[in-house]
């Protein structure tokens, strides 16, 4: 069968061949479904930032054609959304009403790689928090980035009841230092950079605050130029930790693992239960239930040990 919808809301995507854009050597025509341009108010979310094109690839780059890395997902398919001008910068009304227009095209899942500011708070966001419920409702998985802030709060919109905050780990499996945490901490996944000054005795061994940053690798714009493609670096964040969950969940849908049409509620705690626990036993601020692990998401059965 076909592969999960992934709404992909970002600076958008290199997807096609229109004018000065070219299609990212990495990301197969047939991958894409219709998207928008919610800054031009077009039909041709084409990326000028990057950053959402290394998100896309991230959940979705072919593999098998000797070119960049592999996606996660590489049957899935992504509806680009550009929310994010060339700077990378936008505004929650163009946020919302990508989010909605995504679960009314039935999205799988809609990634939200994309943060506010700390101090924002519910009352200066409600459209944003009201699209998030509408696309719950209508059964759409929400993955978002908690937020680069070396902070000890989750940033919004991560931090909204009903979507998965994802935080950063490092190359060695502890938290990136930049990785906001707290109670509305759900799942960490790879995001490069420096590790976090260790909190509990089993991170002990393995962290390093001294250690030499890592990025995570994925084909986007090479220099400034929207036509020359390559693997930069530079690229880390729970900006780049949100997409390896959506990825994994886009697996786990896919496989009809948790039968043909899953809830979201499902398919977050399937894989908060099948990752991998982290720093103090059980839950917690640092690493909230742990690093989702793709393997043990798709080998093992719902509400069951693995």
């Amino acid at each position: 069968g076909r592969g999960a919808l992934v709404a992909v809301l970002d600076s958008g995507v290199a997807f096609e061949r229109y004018k000065r854009f070219r299609r990212a050597p990495d990301l197969r025509k047939r991958t894409f479904v219709r998207g928008y341009d919610f800054i031009d108010r077009d039909r041709h979310p084409n990326d000028v930032f990057g950053h959402g094109t290394h998100v896309a690839g991230t959940i979705a780059q072919a593999t098998n054609n000797r070119e960049g890395a592999a996606g996660i997902a590489y049957g899935a398919r992504i509806m680009p959304l550009r929310v994010l001008d060339s700077a990378g910068s936008g505004d929650s009304m163009a946020i919302a009403k990508a989010i909605r227009y995504a679960a009314r095209r039935d999205a799988d899942i809609i990634n939200l790689s994309l943060e506010f500011e700390l101090d924002v708070v519910p009352s200066e966001i409600p459209e944003i928090l009201a699209a998030i419920r509408f696309a719950r409702r209508r059964g759409s998985l929400i993955v978002a980035a908690a937020g680069n802030g070396f902070g000890r709060k989750v940033a919004y919109p991560a931090r909204a009841d009903q979507v998965i905050a994802v935080g950063a780990t490092t190359r060695s499996g502890c938290r990136s230092d930049y990785s906001n945490g707290g109670p509305d901490l759900d799942i960490v996944a790879p995001g490069g950079g420096v590790d976090a000054e260790p909190r509990a005795s089993q991170e002990l061994d393995l962290c390093n605050p001294n250690s030499a940053s890592d990025w995570i690798f994925q084909v986007t714009f090479r220099g400034r130029s929207v036509q020359r493609f390559g693997l930069p670096r530079g690229y880390e964040g729970t900006s780049m930790a949100a997409p390896h969950v959506s990825g994994i969940a886009a697996l786990v849908i896919a496989s009809g693992k948790l039968g043909p049409n899953p809830s979201p509620d499902a398919v977050q705690n399937h894989i908060e239960a099948t990752s991998r626990d982290l720093g103090r036993p059980g839950f917690d601020g640092r690493y909230g239930h742990g690093l989702v692990d793709a393997a043990a998401a798709l080998r093992c059965l719902p509400m069951t040990p693995c």
